[in-house]
C-alpha cells in the first residue's frame, strides 16, 4: 500500500510541476508568424464544422456525433481524430479535411514546450487533394485553458488568438504535399491561426474558429508521358551508336614504323 501512495504522490507532484512550467515558463510561448505571401485561405469553426471528432477522453472537447466511440486503446489513447468541413472566405463549403494529432516525442516542457504531430488530408472537389504535415506547439493554448481555467478555476478571458504551427518547413510553417489533381507533384507551405471564443471549466471548449493559410510553390514543368518516352528512346539510340563506333588510331600520332633509320 505504501508504494501505491508513493506512486500517486509522485504523479501528483509531476502533474503540478508540469502545470507550473506551462504557466510560468516564457521560453515556450508561441509567436505570431507573418502571413505575407500566402494566397489562399480556408476556415472552419468548432464545434459547428466538425463532422466527426473523437479522442481518448483527455481533450477538453466534446466528441461528435453523439455516441462516437472514444479512442480507448492504450496505443492510440493520446491521439485525436477529426473530419472537418473547410469553408471559403465567404462561408461556402470548399473542402473536407481528415486530421490526426498525436503527441510529439520532441516535447520538452522546459525549452520546447508541448509539441504535437498534426497531419491533414485535404480534399477539394474539382481540384484534387493534398497533405499537410505540421508540428504544432500547443503550450500557450494549454496554459490558458487546461491550467488557468481547468486547474486553477479562473474565468475565461475571451477571445484569444494562437498560431500553433512551428514547422517543419522554413519560418515555422507546415509542409504541404500535393497528392492528386491540380495539386499533384506540387509542394507548398501552410499556417494555422486559431481563435478560442469561449472555454468553460466544466464543458471545455465551447466555441472556436480557425483559418488555414496556404501558398504553393511554382509547378515544375515536365514533358508529357509520350514525349518522355520518345526522349528516352532517342537518348538510348544515341548511346548505342556511340558504343558501336570503331575507334581507328591515328598513325601520325605514333610516327611511321617503316621510316628509315
Amino acid at each position: 500500500m505504501k508504494y501505491v501512495w508513493m506512486t500517486l504522490f509522485g504523479s501528483l507532484v509531476g502533474a503540478l510541476a508540469g502545470a507550473a512550467l506551462l504557466f510560468f515558463n516564457p521560453l515556450i510561448d508561441t509567436g505570431d508568424p507573418s502571413l505575407a505571401g500566402f494566397d489562399r485561405m480556408m476556415r472552419y469553426s468548432l464545434p459547428d464544422d466538425a463532422i466527426v471528432v473523437t479522442h481518448g477522453g483527455m481533450l477538453p472537447l466534446e466528441r461528435r456525433p453523439f455516441g462516437v466511440e472514444p479512442l480507448w486503446e492504450s496505443t492510440i489513447r493520446s491521439t485525436s481524430l477529426a473530419t472537418l468541413v473547410l469553408r471559403s472566405d465567404s462561408g461556402e463549403p470548399q473542402a473536407v479535411a481528415s486530421r490526426v494529432v498525436w503527441p510529439s516525442k520532441r516535447t520538452e516542457l522546459l525549452t520546447a514546450g508541448v509539441l504535437a504531430n498534426d497531419h491533414w488530408l485535404v480534399s477539394v472537389p474539382g481540384e484534387g487533394a493534398f497533405f499537410v504535415v505540421a508540428e504544432s506547439n500547443v503550450s500557450t493554448m494549454a496554459k490558458d485553458t487546461l491550467v488557468a481555467v481547468k486547474l486553477l478555476g479562473r474565468a475565461w478571458q475571451a477571445p484569444r488568438a494562437y498560431a500553433p504551427i512551428e514547422g517543419p518547413e522554413i519560418a515555422g510553417t507546415a509542409l504541404v504535399i500535393g497528392a492528386s489533381g491540380s495539386f499533384a507533384g506540387r509542394a507548398g507551405r501552410a499556417l494555422e491561426r486559431y481563435r478560442i471564443e469561449r472555454f468553460a471549466r466544466a464543458a471545455g471548449l465551447e466555441a472556436a474558429a480557425a483559418e488555414m493559410h496556404f501558398v504553393w510553390d511554382a509547378p515544375v514543368e515536365t514533358l508529357p508521358p509520350g514525349a518522355q518516352d520518345a526522349a528516352s528512346a532517342e537518348r538510348a539510340a544515341g548511346e548505342g551508336e556511340t558504343e558501336g563506333d570503331d575507334v581507328v588510331p591515328d598513325a601520325s600520332l605514333a610516327g611511321d614504323a617503316r621510316a628509315e633509320p
